[in-house]
This record gives C-alpha cells, structure tokens and sequence, in this order.
C-alpha cells in the first residue's frame, strides 16, 4: 500500500495530520502496514 501526500511545506504537513479525516485514515490504514517511511520530495529544477 503506497499513500502519497504532497504539502507545500512543513507547517502545511503538521496541520494536516492534526485534521480528523487523517488521524482516521491512518487509523484505519496501519494494521495492514508493514512499515512507514516519510521521503521528502526534491523537486526537479532544471539548470540550463
């Protein structure tokens, strides 16, 4: 199971986690996860 949750920042990731629909989603999701790991994400800029 992949859930992917993208945030303009980290205040914007901390509130979201407070809301009751993910306190719910995450409740109802970790009794079939084997393991969870936050990766931030890079975004691709490029150079040239």
């Amino acid at each position: 199971m992949i859930e992917k949750q993208f945030t303009r920042d980290e205040s914007n990731r901390a509130a979201h986690q407070e809301t009751q629909h993910f306190k719910a989603d995450i409740a109802a999701m970790l009794p079939h996860v084997d393991r969870r790991e936050r990766i931030p994400l890079v975004p691709y800029m490029p150079t040239a």
